[in-house]
């Protein structure tokens, strides 16, 4: 269980530490347009995006081994409670990650617009 926690926690943080660089990027380019800022902004939301996606496939492949394990002895609506309670957690990444991106997006487009 302890492995499972930690392996989301590495995937959490990296999607953090690239989502919080990209919306700082976003805010500078909102506050001060150029296309040199544009240039990071794209490859940045780029890294975030796959990273997110490497969570949530990480996530669901986790709770599948988990929840379909030969050691776990539950039958029925107990995995069915697992499996649901493991995919609802393992979307949290892509939650967090795809808000940030969003965000970091709409002040993308305040920027273009201050930039025409």
């Amino acid at each position: 269980m302890i492995e499972f926690m930690l392996n989301g926690f590495v995937h959490m943080g990296i999607i953090l530490v690239l989502a919080i660089a990209t919306l700082a990027t976003a805010v500078s380019f909102a506050y001060k347009p150029g296309e040199r800022k544009l240039g990071i902004l794209r490859p940045m939301s780029a890294a975030t995006l796959f990273s997110i996606l490497s969570a949530l496939c990480a996530g669901i492949s986790a709770t599948l081994v988990h929840a379909l394990s030969p050691a776990d002895k539950a039958v029925g609506l107990e995995i069915t409670r697992s499996l649901m309670a493991g995919l609802a957690e393992a979307m949290v990444p892509g939650i967090v990650g795809f808000t940030i991106l969003a965000l970091s997006w709409l002040l993308a487009a305040v920027g273009l617009r201050r930039q025409m």
